[in-house]
């Protein structure tokens, strides 16, 4: 999986963040374009299955979270993305989440002084 994520990722850093979770710092990334990666990803990965088997034995799902709206510090971003993994999780395997603005700022209590950073 990592060597999967590392050849869609290039030349971001793909880190373990726990057993089966990853993270990747995609600066200048839109949701648009981590959407496009998250399907080339899910398309290798299920590639590289026999075809009996694709779809079966493994599945993605992801947490989005972009600097400034979802946090300024990388705790913070890890926490939004991480709830928006979870929210991921609770709708079903195979789907990529936006965390949630509000929610973020609320988890990470931004400051209305912070929010135009």
């Amino acid at each position: 999986m990592a060597r999967i994520l590392q050849q869609v990722f290039h030349p971001f850093p793909v880190t373990r963040y726990g057993g089966d979770e990853f993270v990747v710092l995609l600066p200048g990334a839109t949701p648009e374009s981590v959407e496009e990666r998250f399907m080339r990803l899910e398309d290798m990965l299920q590639r590289a299955w026999p075809a009996p088997f694709r779809g079966k034995i493994c599945s993605l799902s992801g947490g989005l979270a972009f600097y400034p709206w979802h946090g300024h510090d990388p705790q913070a971003l890890l926490k939004a993305a991480d709830a928006a993994l979870y929210q991921t999780k609770r709708q079903g395997k195979g789907f990529l989440t936006l965390a949630d603005y509000t929610r973020a700022k609320a988890l990470n209590q931004v400051s209305p002084s912070q929010e135009g950073r």
